[in-house]
């Protein structure tokens, strides 16, 4: 989720100072990680903090009590944040192998659009939304339109989704197979 640091001290019954050093620590020892959100361009409503992920999946999916054995997976209600969180992981180790300049971040209009991931390299431009279903509906590509049309460089989309075999969705978007994305 956004990160709300403020609100989540309130909760905990901490000073923010303290909730910055935790978060810190948190980072520091590969718990956590935030994900910056991307600001190209003047937008009117644009998310300006950043999302807070937990670094690995597995501990993520075991401490949100899902995945137990005989458990039908795409069940689970949290299943599509436990999966942006593992392309989260991956997408930082193939960028750090494969792309060491690139930044990662995430795109979000409050209210309206939301884009999982933005990849910038060299004034390049790749917009990412990830989606649990293989079923492609109009909304699930709204935000990614959206996007391409407000950021220059950006001339291509995917939309990594449970799908058999890469599909253009016309407009420079493609469904393609999340193992892809992964591969």
């Amino acid at each position: 989720n956004v990160l709300n640091l403020g609100e989540l001290c309130r909760d905990a019954g901490i000073s923010l100072p303290t909730g910055k050093a935790y978060l810190s620590v948190l980072e520091a020892t590969f718990l956590v990680s935030l994900l910056p959100p991307y600001a190209a361009g003047r937008t009117p409503r644009l998310v300006k903090s950043s999302k807070v992920y937990m670094s690995d999946s597995g501990i993520a999916a075991h401490l949100a009590g899902a995945g137990r054995l005989g458990q039908d997976f795409t069940a689970e209600p949290l299943a599509g944040a436990l999966l942006e969180t593992h392309v989260l992981q991956n997408l930082r180790a193939l960028l750090g192998t494969w792309c060491p300049g690139a930044g990662l971040y995430y795109w979000r209009i409050q209210g309206r659009y939301e884009v999982d991931f933005v990849i910038e390299h060299k004034g390049r431009v790749l917009a990412v939304e990830v989606k649990w279903a293989g079923r492609i509906r109009e909304r699930d590509i709204k935000a990614l339109e959206r996007f391409m049309a407000r950021v220059p460089g950006c001339d291509l989309a995917i939309l990594a989704c449970n799908v058999d075999q890469a599909t253009s969705l016309g407009k420079g978007i493609f469904a393609v197979p999340l193992g892809l994305v992964l591969a």
